[in-house]
């Protein structure tokens, strides 16, 4: 299995798990070969195809390691305006892998990596996809509370007809189970439809909490709801429904 011609990144992403398991040294191979690929920064499309890695590295723990070292310790560092570059072309649901994982980074100081994507901030070209890694770190100088969020995305979901009082709610500063939700519909590709296009012309650019108010016992798909709640002002900007 992905020898030969075959040896291809490819074909690692499409049997990940089970070439791991069955042929680590041919596994290794091939994702060391993308990387020396991937820092050249000769394409754009080759360094894209290596950060999409981020897409199908969740639980295991030895790729992940070696994913985030390379991009920590590596490409960030010695070619930031290549992985920026990459990193717009790349599917949403690595984007959002990738910087989220950055606010926290394993191999290196948050100082560091925050000090290189700073100088890109204001740049037009990556202003979008640097929204998801500045949204946690914008919330602490945020003038609406956590608790207030959640105050107001309750008041909104009792307008709406849910029945609060049967309803888990869970909010975060890094908007986690929204930026999951987000990545789970790019994955099944959902996430193009007028309904989200719509959503996401409310959100872009806004400081946010993402309030999800789900029921407590689960018996059917949908029932669950997002609450979106601008930071500064405490208004809700938009609301998404389960289906």
């Amino acid at each position: 299995m992905c020898e030969g011609n075959q040896a291809t990144l490819g074909c690692l992403k499409n049997h990940f798990r089970k070439l791991a398991r069955s042929n680590q040294k041919q596994f290794w191979y091939i994702l060391r070969s993308a990387e020396e690929n991937a820092l050249t920064c000769r394409s754009l499309h080759d360094t894209a195809d290596y950060l999409e890695i981020a897409g199908i590295i969740e639980g295991a723990a030895e790729a992940s390691e070696y994913f985030s070292e390379v991009l920590e310790t590596k490409l960030i560092p010695s070619h930031a305006i290549c992985f920026l570059n990459a990193l717009i072309i790349a599917n949403k649901e690595s984007q959002i892998r990738i910087l989220v994982d950055l606010r926290h980074p394993t191999f290196t100081d948050e100082e560091v990596i925050g000090r290189v994507l700073s100088k890109f901030r204001r740049n037009p070209k990556y202003k979008d996809v640097l929204t998801i890694y500045y949204n946690e770190l914008a919330l602490p100088n945020i003038s609406i509370t956590r608790d207030k969020a959640i105050e107001v995305a309750t008041d909104e979901a009792v307008r709406l007809g849910y029945g609060v009082q049967n309803m888990a709610i869970e909010v975060g500063q890094d908007n986690r189970v929204w930026n999951e939700h987000l990545a789970s519909l790019e994955k099944n590709k959902m996430g193009s439809d007028e309904y989200m296009q719509t959503l996401n012309s409310k959100l872009t650019y806004k400081q946010y909490w993402a309030v999800y108010l789900r029921p407590k016992q689960i018996t059917k798909k949908g029932g669950d709801l997002f609450v979106f709640v601008d930071a500064t002002s405490g208004k809700v900007l938009a609301t998404y429904r389960g289906k």
